[in-house]
């Protein structure tokens, strides 16, 4: 029994993080053919809902959708904004480079423009940071295991920690209700009592055995934010509004 929940449990997370991967790389992948095909109205409707759920997309397509709504906005006749998801692009890609031969001049001329404005001001915001108020663990999320890592947008390792760490936690408290019947079993025994004992111990020790598996997961998703997870620094256009542009119909996520 013990072994077929945990085994349904690993099933029911691995599938959730599954089919809601299958669903973003069809988004990703209707938006670039919509926008090849230049359909716009529908390139504007894939956008507004790759947009609004842009933290659930891995990074390196969330640059790809950046850089579809920044063609557009372009498109548009709107720079403004156009350099807006540029520098959303560089926020998780200070080194991304637009293609020189698929991409316009005159897009590739925005892009540069606003690459260098946007180094110029993190080369200020970085100047500022003093490093001992610089905590990367203020986040509460931070004590359940990948939890912090899915949510800053490292989701595979961060799902990986949440299954194992939800596994191991689970196994940990039916180890523990288990523990209880078994002993109640076992003490009011009057045949069998060897079995029943057995049953006791072995699910005592589970207790353990789950516990410190936990304790393992926790103690790797500590370590993995302090040195392989932590969160980048990003930094705003200064004089953008945040106000809708009605002529595309997308709605700006900050």
């Amino acid at each position: 029994m013990k072994k077929i929940l945990v085994f349904s449990m690993l099933i029911t997370s691995l599938t959730t993080i599954w089919a809601q991967k299958i669903v973003e790389t069809n988004i990703l992948n209707e938006l670039i053919q919509a926008y090849n095909q230049f359909d716009t109205a529908k390139c504007l409707f894939l956008l507004n809902i790759a947009l609004g759920d842009i933290e659930t997309f891995d990074k390196k397509d969330q640059i790809e959708i950046y850089k579809y709504a920044a063609f557009i906005a372009f498109q548009d006749n709107n720079a403004t904004l156009a350099e807006h998801y540029f520098w959303n692009i560089m926020n998780i890609d200070p080194t991304y480079g637009l293609d020189p031969v698929t991409t316009s001049p005159k897009v590739l001329t925005l892009y540069q423009k606003a690459k260098i404005e946007y180094l110029e001001e993190l080369n200020v915001r970085l100047q500022q940071i003093q490093i001992p108020d610089f905590n990367i663990e203020s986040s509460w999320r931070a004590f359940y295991p990948g939890w912090e890592q899915y949510h800053r947008g490292f989701r595979q390792k961060g799902g990986i920690l949440l299954s194992s760490a939800s596994l191991t936690l689970g196994g940990f408290f039916y180890s523990v209700v288990r523990t209880r019947t078994n002993r109640a079993d076992y003490i009011s025994a009057k045949a069998g009592v060897e079995q029943a004992y057995n049953k006791y111990n072995v699910s005592y020790k589970n207790q353990f055995y789950f516990g410190y598996a936990f304790l393992a997961v926790w103690i790797v998703s500590q370590c993995d934010l302090f040195l392989f997870s932590t969160p980048y620094l990003s930094v705003s256009p200064k004089s953008y509004s945040s106000s809708p542009l009605p002529a595309l119909g997308l709605e700006i996520k900050f």
